[in-house]
């Protein structure tokens, strides 16, 4: 596994590869914050796609829209106000990547896409619940 932090100026540039790279992949996104615990925005579709984009007011970058949707018509979106900071895992299967947006709020979303399976180290325990992984 690869891991690293995007800087803000290649946001836009890498979310547009990341979007071509795994469209397509089913994706799963949580956010994770003091006032509101761990919420599901959106759990095993198919990715669509992560943009980079400017604020209302200012212009400047100042959120990200992940969307995903499926071959029925089913499309969920998820933005993401004001991020501070992106940081990237990348596994060696070329499909699995998870990313972490930290947000100047406090809150943190989770975006993960390819096979869940692939993604948890053998052991890994998920609210108090240990995981199985299959082959």
């Amino acid at each position: 596994m690869h891991s690293y932090e995007v800087p803000r100026s290649d946001w836009p540039a890498f979310f547009d590869q990341f979007s071509r790279l795994h469209h397509g992949q089913p994706v799963d996104v949580q956010t994770v914050g003091s006032d509101l615990g761990a919420y599901e925005n959106v759990q095993d579709l198919p990715l669509l796609g992560i943009t980079a984009g400017p604020g209302r007011e200012t212009g400047e970058l100042a959120r990200l829209y992940v969307s995903a949707g499926d071959e029925h018509g089913v499309e969920i979106g998820h933005a993401i106000l004001r991020p501070g900071r992106v940081r990237v895992s990348e596994w060696n299967d070329g499909v699995s990547a998870a990313v972490e947006i930290e947000c100047e709020d406090g809150r943190t979303t989770h975006v993960r896409v390819g096979p869940a399976r692939q993604m948890l180290p053998p052991g890994f325990v998920i609210d108090g619940i240990p995981q199985q992984r299959y082959p």
